[in-house]
């Protein structure tokens, strides 16, 4: 099995570690509600991606009366759980 011939200064270390570091995403803010969100994305808050509205939010949800799919989940599964 291959093993060090000698031990590596910390400045190789360093060196080796040069590029293993935390970068912060890019944000763009929505055109809809000025949130901040990830570019290519569709906005978590509003829901609109491209100035359509792409996908349902929980204000919605509440504003419709449906059933939230999150609170139907958590019901699904507590009923699976209960003997």
């Amino acid at each position: 099995m291959a093993v060090p011939k000698r031990k590596k200064s910390k400045s190789k270390r360093g060196k080796r570690r040069t590029h293993q570091k935390v970068v912060a995403s890019n944000l763009s803010i929505c055109p809809q509600c000025g949130e901040a969100t990830l570019p290519h994305r569709a906005c978590p808050s509003c829901g609109t991606y491209k100035g359509r509205a792409v996908t349902e939010t929980k204000e919605s949800y509440i504003q419709t009366g449906k059933i939230d799919p999150w609170r139907q989940r958590q019901k699904i599964a507590a009923k699976s759980y209960t003997v």
